[in-house]
Parts: structure tokens; C-alpha cells; sequence
């Protein structure tokens, strides 16, 4: 993100070293590849920065120092992806699905880029948690004991823990509430509706969509269509709004695009042809 400045008289520019980015604002959409290069100063509206296939390397100059902080924001990043990658290669993965799916699902409901910046931190990070869940829990094929599913329903608690010194109080209370449902069957809190925050809502239902269309020790997995017919067929744990518009990107064949290389199942005939 591009955000506007405390000190409107701050100068920012940006080199393109190599790779590409696309940058969004309102209906704008400007792609910029190696060598192009862009300045600002005093924007007044988020501008969303986003890096496309291929690694990118930037070349940024400031009129004003800034890189302890950025420096600073980028280690506590790092930190928390390394927790997650050590616990569990498969939970990396799921939260960088996750971070995808809902960050797509909020642009479908035309959220603000205020909601989309918190929702993008959050999503990719709601599950960190999950690294003081024990291995033989987190990868058992079979039902869990009522002991284990205590050990599971605590690691929101632990995520929001881990959030919160590098992200503050709001993002942190986004992961803690992100398996709380419609209905208050949820955890931790057992709170509904409303009292769930928005971006809690998405990513519950991009969590899901994920987990139900993702090989899993416990579960064969299920296509798009009938992942998004399940979570419609729910309304008492699922916001309904937040499920209509995932369906939107199933049915307008968006969430391939969304998806890119993740590993899907799709039909027989698509799955024959991912061998290949």
C-alpha cells in the first residue's frame, strides 16, 4: 500500500530494478515493468502496490528518512512467516491462500482500501497460532479427542498474541475473531452477527473455502462450485454476503485467476490435464 503521509511536504520515488507491479486506485489500474520508474508526494487516497509473478526488486528514495521504520515493519513480517514455515509448510501456504481469497471476496463487496489493508495483514496471518499447536495434533488423519479440539480452539488466542506487538490492537482482534460464527457457535468468544468484525467474516469464509477445496489428511477435497454451494447452504455460521460474493468470482470463472498456480481440484478432466 501507498498511503497518504502524516508530513504532506514528504517526496517519495520508486525504480523499477526488476520484475513487475501493478498499481490500483479507485477504477485505475497502471502496469509498470523493469527500468519504468514513479514519484509521489501528498497523495490523498490509499494507492494498492502489487507485485505480479516474477520477484520484484525496487530501488526507493525518500525526502525523509524512513527506512529504521520500514526496516522495522519488514523483520516483524519476516518473523511471523518464519514461525509459520517452520510449524507447518501446508499452513504457509493455506494462509497465503486464505490472504487471496479474501482480499478478492472484499473487492467484490467494494470495501474501502482502509478494510482491504487490514484484511490482507490478517488473513495471512490468522493461523501463526498454529506453530504452539503440537505436530500430532494438527496433522491427525483421524477425529480429534475433546482434548485436542481444546489445544485447536486456543490457537486464535495464540495468533492474537503473536499479532499484536508487530500489528496492534484492531488487526490482532481480526485473527483472534476469525472462527467465530453467525450463529455464536464459534470460538473463542462465542460472540454473532455483527459483534464479529467484517474482515473476521471473510476471512471465515475464505478459510473454509480453502480448506474444502485443498487436499487435507482429514477430507477429500471438494471443486469450487461445490465448495461455495456448501458455505451458501450455511447461512447460520457464514455471512451471507461474503459467501454471494465469493460465488460471483466461481461463477464468472475469477477465482482461477485469483488461484493461479494453487493446487485445486477443479473436475476429473482438469485434474488429468494438472498431471500432464
Amino acid at each position: 500500500m501507498l498511503t497518504p503521509a502524516e508530513d504532506a511536504s514528504v517526496a517519495e520515488y520508486v525504480y523499477i530494478i526488476d520484475g513487475e507491479i501493478t498499481l490500483e486506485s479507485d477504477n485505475s489500474v497502471v502496469k509498470l515493468n523493469k527500468n519504468d520508474f514513479f514519484s509521489f508526494s501528498n497523495i490523498n487516497k490509499t494507492v494498492i502496490l502489487k507485485c505480479n509473478a516474477a520477484p520484484v526488486t525496487l530501488l526507493y528514495i525518500t525526502s525523509k528518512p524512513t527506512f529504521k521504520h520500514v526496516k522495522m515493519y519488514v523483520s516483524n513480517l519476516d518473523e511471523l512467516i518464519k514461525k509459520v514455515d517452520e510449524k507447518d509448510h501446508y499452513t504457509q501456504k493455506h494462509c497465503e491462500n486464505v490472504m487471496d481469497y479474501a482480499v478478492a471476496i472484499s473487492r467484490v463487496m467494494k470495501c474501502s482500501t482502509s478494510i482491504i489493508e487490514k484484511l490482507a495483514l490478517s488473513a495471512l496471518f490468522h493461523d501463526v497460532g498454529k506453530c504452539y499447536i503440537p505436530d500430532e495434533i494438527l496433522q491427525k488423519p483421524g477425529k480429534l479427542t475433546p482434548e485436542e479440539f481444546k489445544a485447536i480452539y486456543k490457537h486464535p488466542i495464540h495468533s492474537k498474541e503473536l499479532v499484536e506487538p508487530s500489528f496492534g490492537e484492531e488487526i490482532a482482534n481480526i485473527v483472534l475473531c476469525h472462527h467465530e460464527r453467525m450463529n455464536g457457535s464459534g470460538y473463542p468468544h462465542g460472540i454473532y452477527g455483527d459483534q464479529i468484525p467484517l474482515e473476521s467474516r471473510i476471512i471465515a469464509v475464505a478459510d473454509s473455502f480453502d480448506a474444502m477445496t485443498t487436499k487435507r489428511p482429514y477430507n477429500s477435497p471438494k471443486n469450487f462450485k461445490e465448495a461455495v454451494e456448501e458455505l451458501l447452504g450455511l447461512p447460520d455460521l457464514y455471512d451471507i454476503r461474503v459467501v454471494k460474493a465469493l460465488k460471483k468470482l466461481v461463477d464468472s470463472g475469477e477465482i482461477y485467476k485469483v488461484c493461479g498456480n494453487k493446487v485445486n481440484i477443479l473436475s476429473s478432466e482438469e485434474k488429468e490435464v494438472d498431471k500432464k
